[in-house]
């Protein structure tokens, strides 16, 4: 292996630990701020807000990257499965931050990928 493909392997590495770390900073700061609002905001309009900022946050994603006139795919049946039970989830996380401390959400949360592999097992 070349020194500059290693080099291009250990940046690539390095973003993508990053990204990840962004990510999970993210998910802490976006549940601590759901337990700061509920406290005087409904869920439904709390859900609603939520809801909001993310898609303008995806469509200015989009637009940077340059993928908007894809947009059409997402009418496809499976696209819409799919962000129908994610919503779904993201629905009962949301509420399940109304009811239980931050820290057993985020744990749960976290075991997920565990969870799915496990049932992958059955598929």
């Amino acid at each position: 292996m070349t020194t500059d493909v290693a080099k291009a392997l250990h940046a690539a590495n390095r973003r993508g630990v990053l990204a990840s770390s962004a990510g999970m900073a993210s998910v802490v700061a976006n549940g601590t701020l759901v337990e700061y609002v509920c406290e005087t905001l409904p869920a439904s309009q709390l859900i609603f807000l939520r809801g909001i900022m993310a898609s303008a946050l995806l469509l200015a994603i989009a637009l940077a990257l340059g993928v908007v006139r894809r947009l059409a795919d997402l009418f496809d049946g499976r696209v819409m499965a799919r962000a129908g039970l994610d919503s779904l989830g993201t629905i009962t996380y949301l509420i399940s931050l109304f009811h239980i401390p931050l820290a057993n959400a985020t744990a749960i949360n976290m075991a997920t990928p565990l969870v799915v592999t496990v049932l992958a097992v059955l598929a």
